[in-house]
């Protein structure tokens, strides 16, 4: 069993940067390959080592994205089925219920064709973070990409959209990789698989799910070996996915609803929307 190495795998999946309260998220298509790339690589990403203090970026690609900077179709097709389909795909929308008035034809963005190629995500305390993106993103942002659009967040304290209580359940995830998988567990718990966050460790099912390994040449000589595939490097390992959807909701509806249904008591509403 390996030790997870933290410096390769990007800080929201370990820390969540609940303490930076500031965030926003620029999603963004490839203009110029090489300038793209030439900023990505002077980008420190901020890793799951140590919880940062201040000020975080992590970045997440698409498959076009991937394509746009030049990745092979080979090495795209050994991630997911859903990651290479996108949910704008006409079959996968249905799955989802994107139709009629959310199908994606009626997004604002992400629409099949002109999905983004990455997302670059930033998160900071309120005092220094419009410094902090503006300095990060540099004079070659402009050069190397095409803002689709910065999505801002709003500091609910702790509470969602309707009001309620948020982040009360949540996962913890097995770092140490104590958990005994496949899991036949029937006592329920929190704790869950490595797997089930990062590629190339094992899944509830005791699984290690898909992603590229590749042959060891110059190219992929920086990469870690597989946990079950030495002889292979795996391009995958220590990613994880990540799925944003931009949601409009109608908050006043939805209480209304509620007191519909709890013929206007209000304590009794308050219950049926928790």
């Amino acid at each position: 069993m390996s030790q997870v190495e933290f410096a390769d795998v990007q800080g929201l999946v370990r820390f969540g940067y609940g303490h930076l309260t500031e965030a926003s998220y620029a999603l963004v298509r490839v203009k110029n390959v090489a300038a793209a790339k030439a900023w990505l690589h002077s980008t420190r990403v901020t890793d799951a080592a140590k919880s940062p203090t201040n000020t975080a970026i992590n970045i997440a690609f698409t498959a076009p994205g991937l394509r746009a900077l030049g990745i092979s179709e080979s090495v795209i097709a050994g991630f997911s089925h859903e990651f290479r389909a996108g949910m704008a795909q006409e079959s996968r929308a249905r799955q989802l219920g994107d139709v009629g008035n959310n199908a994606p034809s009626n997004w604002a963005w992400g629409s099949y064709g002109c999905e983004p190629h990455a997302v670059v995500m930033f998160f900071g305390k309120p005092e220094q973070f419009g410094f902090f993106v503006q300095s990060t993103k540099g004079t070659p942002w402009s050069d190397a990409f095409e803002e689709v659009t910065s999505l801002g967040t709003s500091n609910l304290d702790e509470h969602e959209p309707f009001g309620f209580k948020d982040g009360i359940s949540q996962p913890q995830i097995d770092w140490e990789q104590r958990r005994q998988t496949p899991c036949t567990q029937l006592e329920y718990t929190n704790i869950v698989a490595l797997g089930e966050f990062l590629l190339g460790y094992r899944n509830e099912y005791g699984k290690i799910t898909d992603r590229p390994l590749l042959e060891p040449d110059s190219a992929s000589a920086e990469l870690l070996a597989a946990n079950d595939a030495p002889t292979k490097k795996d391009l995958g390992r220590n990613g994880t996915y990540l799925v944003m959807r931009e949601l409009e909701q109608d908050v006043r509806k939805f209480w209304q609803f509620l007191h519909q249904q709890a013929a206007g008591n209000i304590e009794e509403a308050r219950q049926l929307g928790a």
